[in-house]
């Protein structure tokens, strides 16, 4: 298995400087980050076991579905959501056939619908499948509730992420989300609704839904530090930077189990392991760089109270969703990912479960405001370093064979396979 060719387009621009950003560390702290990564290798290897034998089980039920003008599609009421864009509320008239998967993981009724819009071989999505519900089976393992029922609707439309062309428009739902789910339900839904990072989405939603991130405690406080903090207007959902960097972790992990050659060979995943975490966090630099650059800020701005940025940030800071939380909060932790990989293991009771306590969610904010001033973190997102060059040269038209793509994708992630 390969990355995708929007993963390799992405990747090959920055795969010169990628030596250069890739963080450098310990030998304790890399003895440390590997035992971690290892413990989410053994659930991907028992799990992946244990969906073999969900999906050969007689109670399992695939079904194939054409879809023509008289057809009624599965539908769930988040699709009326005000994060779903009318782009693809529309865009429902152009599906052509849709999957149905019923089957059961511990105790919790899974059914599984998607949506596609070609013609391609149908055996294709047999690896979606069996890749969704690993993921559910993971994080069932470190959810309090394992009954119940989940339905996912994946709808795999084409329709991207990106800038907005006009530099005055404000970053909204179609530039930036890509799914909706209803928040610690033990009887939920989630509906993604782009073929683009659709795994890491589901991921990121999953956390929402089986509650393993900040929701199911007050955290008003700590949003408010933010506020105080950062002096700019947003919703500062935190519980998102969370999920997002759990997203991208499990993600690049799974992405490192499907590269495999021989699946017992524990020293290459934690290679390919890293190597896609060490892009995430470069991409995710980039797209911070990008997105401030668009609004006619740099970070130095965002991150400093002097009454000049304040005012700047006052008048030029503009979000209609959660892109701090989803851009710059998520690369505060996937700075020094080592080390928040760590603390989520310390302080939580299972490493991946954010432990709702008040001293937790304090430790939480702390460790943002440790971490999003340091030197390196400042240095490579705001010098001019590697990183800023490149996105200069860019702006100033250097050549690259895919610099539309580059420039325009609002994509959080860059890792994903075909």
């Amino acid at each position: 298995m390969n990355f995708s060719k929007e993963s390799t387009d992405l990747m090959g621009f920055f795969f010169n400087s990628f030596h250069k950003v890739a963080s450098n560390k310990g030998a304790n702290k890399q003895r440390t980050t590997d035992n971690l990564l290892l413990m989410i290798y053994d659930d991907i290897t028992v799990s992946s076991r244990m969906i073999d034998m969900v999906i050969n089980d007689d109670s399992f039920i695939k079904k194939i579905y054409n879809v023509n003008n008289n057809t009624v599609l599965p539908s769930t009421s988040l699709f009326t959501s005000a994060f779903v864009p009318e782009t693809i509320k529309s865009g429902v008239y152009n599906i052509k056939k849709y999957i149905e998967i019923r089957c059961k993981i511990f105790n919790k009724k899974i059914t599984i619908y998607l949506f596609i819009y070609n013609d391609e071989d149908m055996n294709i999505y047999d690896l979606y499948i069996k890749k969704i519900l690993i993921v559910v089976r993971i994080l069932l393992l470190y959810s309090n509730e394992k009954s119940g029922s989940l339905s996912i609707y994946l709808y795999l439309s084409e329709e991207k992420k990106y800038l907005p062309s006009n530099p005055l428009s404000i970053l909204d739902k179609k530039n930036c989300n890509s799914a909706v789910t209803t928040a610690c339900d033990n009887t939920g839904s989630i509906l993604i609704f782009r073929k683009e990072e659709w795994l890491k989405v589901l991921i990121h939603e999953i956390f929402h839904n089986f509650c393993l991130d900040l929701n199911g405690i007050n955290h008003d406080n700590i949003k408010a530090r933010l506020l105080n903090l950062f002096k700019i207007k947003s919703e500062m959902e935190i519980s998102e930077a969370y999920s997002e960097f759990w997203g991208e972790i499990m993600n690049c992990c799974i992405c490192a189990y499907y590269l495999l050659d021989n699946p017992c060979d524990k020293k290459s995943f934690l290679l390919y392991s890293e190597f896609c975490i060490e892009f995430e966090r470069t991409f995710s630099f980039f797209q911070v760089i990008k997105i401030l650059d668009f609004m006619g800020l740099n970070y130095g701005e965002l991150i400093s109270n002097n009454d000049e940025n304040i005012y700047l940030k006052s008048t030029l800071y503009r979000e209609k969703t959660n892109v701090f939380t989803y851009y710059v909060l998520k690369m505060v932790l996937l700075y020094d990912y080592d080390d928040f990989l760590n603390w989520c293991c310390t302080n939580n009771n299972l490493m991946l479960k954010f432990k709702k306590t008040p001293k937790n969610v304090m430790g939480y904010y702390d460790y943002i405001v440790s971490k999003y001033k340091k030197s390196g973190l400042v240095r490579t997102v705001v010098c001019d370093e590697e990183l800023m060059k490149l996105y200069k040269n860019l702006k100033n038209g250097y050549k690259f064979p895919y610099k539309d793509k580059i420039i325009k994708t609002l994509r959080m992630s860059i890792c994903e396979l075909n």
